[in-house]
């Protein structure tokens, strides 16, 4: 491991896998309203793009010259997230409002 990397940052940490309602009641109970919750980062669309900006790893200028590239590919399947016909999704998007705190006067 690198020089200066904290000790916790050794292991990998792995949060649980949550389904959206859980996540909701997560978002409740720290005082937030849930707009809303949907499935997000399909596979063809999030984890594709993700896996080929993270293609030129090493902060060279030829790599980011190669991201640079790839940036419109990459947004473009992005932004085809919405798209209905992906199945497998692997994260949860949630719209949330913060209530402004009662005061009594």
């Amino acid at each position: 491991m690198a020089r200066g990397v904290p000790r916790l940052g050794r292991k990998e940490r792995v949060a649980e896998d949550l389904t959206a309602s859980q996540v909701m009641s997560v978002v409740r109970d720290s005082g937030f309203a849930g707009v809303g919750a949907w499935p997000t980062f399909g596979y063809w669309s999030g984890e594709l793009a993700t896996s080929l900006f993270a293609l030129p790893f090493r902060n060279t200028p030829r790599n980011r010259a190669f991201q640079l590239a790839l940036t419109p590919m990459c947004r473009l399947l992005v932004m085809m997230d919405p798209v209905r016909g992906q199945r497998t999704r692997y994260a949860v998007a949630v719209l949330l409002r913060k209530d402004p705190p009662v005061t009594h006067s």
